[in-house]
């Protein structure tokens, strides 16, 4: 492995240490949504065409949505019939979740 000074430091470093800050800087950056893209949901009326159908993102609608949520404190006693399937699938899901640096725990709760 080739070592060398990093400029304007003292700094040793390795070829590969700093190969691979490269390739995480990539990643992170190939993750990241389009900034236009998020601001585009927060516009009053947002057309948006996708195989020849129309999609309206408004404002009011989303702030309804957030009105409707409900939370839900009473559960079943027993479990679905099919929670192992339920369970894997939220698992699987869950590794896509974004999450700084992996610091969170990952809590699931199942329902039908």
């Amino acid at each position: 492995v080739d070592a060398f000074v990093l400029p304007h430091t003292n700094t040793i470093a390795t070829q590969s240490s700093t190969m691979l800050h490269a390739e995480k800087a990539q990643r992170k950056t190939a993750v990241r949504p389009k900034w236009d893209k998020v601001k585009s949901l927060f516009k009053r009326s947002s057309k948006k065409k996708d195989n020849g159908t129309t999609a309206v993102v408004t404002t009011d609608a989303f702030q309804e949505l957030l009105k409707t949520r409900i939370t839900i404190n009473e559960f079943e006693p027993t479990l679905p019939s099919d929670w192992e399937d339920k369970l894997q699938k939220a698992i699987s899901t869950a590794i896509y979740a974004p999450n700084h640096k992996r610091t969170e725990p990952w809590r699931f709760h199942l329902s039908n």
